[in-house]
């Protein structure tokens, strides 16, 4: 009797593993592509050298939540970081059996140097456990 319930329920695990892997690798290719997409609009956008009220008219147009233009100093002027962060919250929802759930947002963050053009930018994902 123990046996056909333990079974059933090793049964039971495999299934649901097997969906939760299938909506997981979906997730995570909805993730890619918002990625891939965000980066592929802000090629388009050609921000490279504007200023940082450009980049945030753009992340305002996309309904992108950010941060305003930050200037945090190192050792001198020369060192300083300036950037734009922002982010889009909540793009996909993971589960494993093992690590539990996870939300990935996607985080944006743009780079200026001293006369305040756009130098660069990085696009990534973010995974919070709850």
């Amino acid at each position: 009797m123990w046996m056909k319930v333990l079974f059933a329920m090793a049964c039971l695990m495999a299934v649901l593993s097997v969906a939760g892997t299938a909506r997981n690798l979906e997730q995570r290719r909805h993730l890619r592509a918002v990625i891939e997409n965000t980066e592929q609009k802000i090629s388009d956008e050609r921000l490279i050298g504007e200023n940082p009220d450009r980049v945030i008219s753009f992340l305002d147009r996309e309904g992108i939540s950010h941060g305003g233009y930050e200037v945090k100093s190192e050792s001198g002027p020369e060192n300083n970081d300036r950037t734009v962060r922002a982010k889009i919250p909540d793009v996909a929802q993971t589960v494993s059996l093992i690590e539990g759930p996870f939300i990935y947002d996607v985080l944006l963050r743009f780079q200026f140097d001293g006369q305040n053009r756009l130098i660069g930018y990085t696009v990534g994902e973010s995974a919070v456990g709850f």
